[in-house]
């Protein structure tokens, strides 16, 4: 999930060298095998298909729609900016979706905005248009690793370059944010600074909320349920990349991660989204430090997989907030 979030409820990446290939050819590959394939679609916004045992990953990079609103916006500014970009961008975004049958939810708006520097908007879409075999590259990598770990459904990915005044996103999460809109659609923001490492955890940590929400049969979450949702995700990618150290979940000092947990006692029976973004973004009159849900979720999480070394992936991600807890060292929590 992204690591800002605004009131919305959203749960919270592949391919490589263009080749066409046809459905035919593709059916006589092993289910081991890739396939790539470029796809036409709407506003010519490029995609790839890639396959990978029995799983269908569909690639849309939105970088043309983002460039052609940035163009009108920049020759002339007494345009309605926010108009054409709704024109440009949100609904050309909403267009793939359908024409892609992949739910997105109605939280998506958050995640798309006109109000930024477009000169800054407009160079950043043309390098992430350049990078765009090294970005394939490396999100191949990962879906390789993710799936390797544990098997899903199809999915149907979105690269969007990164708005230049997401100074968190740019400066503390190395050029990368993304967000799992359901079982089928997750949404990459990249910032042409992006490191690579981070772009890979990344997808497998978006991965795991999608099959997530797959094994969840479509259930509500609670803060709970979110909060150790986030620890899975974080311990799956750390399985996936273990070398890997992102800054959302170095550990709190004593003092507040007693404060943190306190709130969360108070919270655990809550569906509550309100208090679910006070644990993302922090709320100093609380307690709560920015990020609170990751570092939260990851001792939960990493607590009950210390407790329970033989269960699979594929058996504790089906796992809700609860039972995680239960199993944990947390469990005093419950009440």
């Amino acid at each position: 999930m992204r690591r800002r979030i605004t009131l919305c409820l959203v749960f919270i990446l592949f391919v490589l060298t263009s080749c066409q290939s046809t459905s035919d050819q593709a059916n006589s590959k092993s289910k081991n095998e890739m396939t790539d394939q470029s796809d036409e679609q709407s506003s010519s916004q490029e995609s790839y298909k890639l396959s990978y045992k029995g799983q269908t990953f569909h690639i849309i990079y939105l970088d043309q729609a983002v460039l052609e609103f940035a163009n009108l916006v920049k020759e002339d500014s007494s345009l309605d900016r926010e108009k054409i970009y709704n024109e440009k961008v949100i609904h050309t975004f909403q267009e793939l979706a359908s024409q892609n049958e992949v739910k997105i939810g109605t939280g998506y708006l958050d995640y798309f905005s006109s109000r930024t520097n477009i000169g800054k908007l407009k160079e950043n879409a043309i390098k992430v248009s350049e990078q765009k075999e090294n970005i394939n590259e490396a999100v191949k990598k990962a879906i390789h690793k993710s799936v390797n770990r544990l098997s899903g459904g199809d999915k149907t990915l979105f690269i969007k370059p990164l708005n230049p005044d997401e100074y968190d996103a740019i400066y503390k999460m190395e050029g990368v944010a993304g967000v799992a809109f359901s079982e089928d659609a997750i949404l990459l923001e990249i910032d042409p600074s992006y490191k690579e490492d981070m772009l890979t955890y990344t997808v497998a940590h978006e991965y795991l909320h999608t099959v997530e929400r797959e094994k969840g049969n479509g259930e509500k979450y609670s803060v709970l349920d979110l909060i150790v949702g986030e620890g899975k995700a974080d311990a799956f990618a750390h399985m996936v990349y273990p070398e890997k150290q992102v800054p959302w979940a170095k550990p709190l000092s004593e003092p507040s991660q007693k404060k943190a947990f306190d709130q969360l006692r108070s919270y655990i029976y809550s569906y509550d989204y309100h208090v679910y973004a006070a644990f993302v973004n922090g709320n100093p009159q609380k307690g709560i430090p920015q990020w609170a849900s990751y570092k939260l979720g990851g001792k939960i999480t990493q607590s009950y997989l210390d407790k329970h070394p033989d269960e699979s992936v594929d058996e504790w991600v089906k796992h809700k907030g609860r039972e995680f807890l239960q199993g944990s060292a947390y469990r005093d929590l419950l009440h």
